[in-house]
C-alpha cells in the first residue's frame, strides 16, 4: 500500500470513529452491558443519562426482538418492572435529566455468535416522550443494540439421536431393540436342538 493510500485509510477511520462516538453520544439509551451468568442467561443493562429536552424520565419501555426471552429484571430504588409477551416496562418515581440511571434484565438469548439484537425503546418523561427504535446506527434515534458472542447465548439442547444419545442399532427403538435380541435367541435355540437331533441320528 502507497503512503498516500494509507493515509487516506487512516483518514476514513478517523472519521468514522468519530462519527460512531458522535452517535453514541447522542442515544440517550444504551445497551450499556451484555454479561453472561454461567447458567445459560445473560444479564442486559439498559441506561440513560438524559430525559426529554430537559423533562426527567418516568418509564422505559424496551422491546424484545425474536430470540430474547426475559426471565427477570432489576431497577433502581422507588421503579417497578412488568414483564409483558415480548418487552419489558419499567417506571417509577422521576429521574431527573443528567442523573444516570441503569436497569437490568436478565434474559435468555438464542441465535448465532455475531448476531445483532436490536431493542427498539421507548423513554417517557413527565411532558413527552422519545422513541430510540431506528434499526440502523446512522439513524437519529439509534435503538439500544448487542451484537451476540458464544458466551452469551443460551445452549442449543441436544436432539434425539444427536451426540451424547444412546440408542439401539441404526437408531432402533427400545422396542425394536427387544424384538430382535428376543429373534436372535430364538434362532440360536433352534440351531441348537437342530445340531442334536443329528448327532443322534
Amino acid at each position: 500500500m502507497t503512503r498516500s493510500a494509507r493515509a487516506a485509510a487512516a483518514l476514513g477511520l478517523a472519521a468514522l470513529l468519530t462519527v460512531a462516538g458522535a452517535q453514541g453520544a447522542a442515544a440517550h439509551v444504551l445497551l450499556e452491558t451484555a454479561t453472561p451468568n454461567g447458567d445459560g442467561t445473560t444479564t442486559l443493562t439498559f441506561s440513560f443519562e438524559h430525559g426529554c429536552d430537559g423533562a426527567p424520565t418516568t418509564g422505559l419501555d424496551v422491546t424484545l426482538p425474536a430470540g430474547v426471552e426475559a426471565v427477570s429484571t432489576s431497577q433502581p430504588e422507588g421503579w417497578a418492572a412488568e414483564q409483558g409477551p415480548g418487552a419489558v416496562r419499567w417506571e417509577g418515581t422521576p429521574v431527573a435529566d443528567g442523573t444516570p440511571a441503569r436497569f437490568e434484565l436478565v434474559a435468555r438469548v438464542t441465535g448465532t455468535a455475531g448476531q445483532a439484537f436490536w431493542f427498539p425503546t421507548t423513554q417517557t418523561c413527565t411532558t413527552d416522550s422519545y422513541d430510540w427504535i431506528d434499526t440502523d446506527p446512522a439513524g437519529g434515534h439509534p435503538a439500544p443494540s448487542f451484537v451476540a458472542t458464544t458466551a452469551t447465548l443460551a445452549p442449543r439442547p441436544v436432539a434425539l439421536g444427536g451426540p451424547g444419545a444412546t440408542s439401539g442399532p441404526a437408531g432402533a427403538s427400545l422396542a425394536q431393540t427387544l424384538a430382535a435380541a428376543a429373534a436372535a435367541s430364538l434362532a440360536a435355540a433352534a440351531a441348537g436342538t437342530w445340531y442334536l437331533a443329528r448327532r443322534r441320528a
